[in-house]
């Protein structure tokens, strides 16, 4: 047998490449779901998923969010809330307290930017992963989540945000063209 091909066999078999010993547990931050739920099976599962596990996240990021969140919200039955409207609306900017206040009877949030206002003195993955807990909670994220961190606006600017993520489910729009696809991909980041 060519000598590479065995070691990448042993390899693949959990061994190592000489004295078939255990190679070390290699943990990937985060796996993709590739399971062949059809719509909207997969949607009751991610809410039962988050409904298991009291804080995890649930973030919608990417192009198309805002859509595959009215489509995730009609098929559970959760209406969408729109953060920065609700917030806006308040006759003066609300404390921390507040906010999660407004904010704990939705189960769908979309429009967060709102979240990453200094004057509002709120940490985003905080409030929401603490919203997470009372009961599941799915949120569009404005900004971008790659390498295990979430990010928001830029270096430098007053509303950068930039923290390492644990523990969430991240949903990826993706394009669909029957009514029993998925309308997103999903991540888990451990």
């Amino acid at each position: 047998m060519n000598p590479s091909l065995s070691m990448a066999r042993e390899s693949a078999e959990g061994r190592g490449p000489t004295l078939g010993l255990p190679s070390p547990l290699v943990v990937q931050p985060f796996s993709v779901d590739t399971s062949a739920k059809r719509w909207p099976d997969a949607a009751e599962a991610l809410r039962a998923e988050l409904a298991d596990r009291p804080g995890r996240l649930a973030l919608l990021c990417g192009a198309g969010a805002d859509r595959a969140a009215e489509i995730l919200g009609a098929a559970i039955g959760w209406t969408p809330l729109h953060v920065g409207r609700v917030l806006t609306a308040m006759d003066a900017p609300p404390n921390p307290e507040a906010v999660r206040e407004v904010l704990s009877n939705a189960n769908l949030l979309l429009h967060c930017e709102i979240l990453f206002d200094p004057e509002l003195a709120t940490d985003p993955l905080q409030l929401l992963r603490a919203l997470a807990r009372r009961s599941p909670r799915v949120a569009v994220w404005p900004g971008r989540i790659e390498g295990g961190r979430a990010t928001y606006s830029s270096p430098g600017r007053r509303d950068h945000y930039d923290r390492p993520l644990s523990d969430a489910v991240v949903l990826r729009p993706r394009p669909f063209r029957f009514p029993d696809e998925v309308p997103y991909t999903l991540e888990r980041i451990l």
